[in-house]
């Protein structure tokens, strides 16, 4: 077993991530991250490459509320503008570290 001082990045990074298009819909992204208990959505261009993460937050930032009903019954809605895309909302650009560095460094 390598000491943990020794450990490369790989040997504890997630694999597998879930993530989205810069192009879907923010309804999309909501849906994935509901599904799988998420809060974070690594975003890749149509080539597959890292170009920005997409937040909780960041869904909250973007979400149209919307109250009727009366003085006394009031009712609130919440929805995406289906023109927003997760390339609006995200952050970018998203720094990362070859998988084979030192943990350490």
């Amino acid at each position: 077993m390598t000491p943990k001082n020794q450990q490369q990045v790989q040997q504890t990074m997630s694999k597998n991530l879930i993530t989205i298009k810069a192009e879907d819909s923010l309804a999309l992204a909501y849906a994935k991250m509901v599904k799988n208990e998420i809060r974070h959505l690594p975003v890749l261009d149509e080539g597959n490459h890292l170009v920005g993460l997409l937040s909780e937050r960041d869904l909250q930032r973007a979400l149209k509320s919307n109250v009727s009903g009366t003085a006394l019954f009031k009712f609130e809605s919440f929805e995406f503008d289906p023109t927003n895309k997760v390339f609006d909302y995200m952050s970018s650009p998203v720094h990362s570290v070859d998988k084979e560095l030192n943990l350490k460094d």
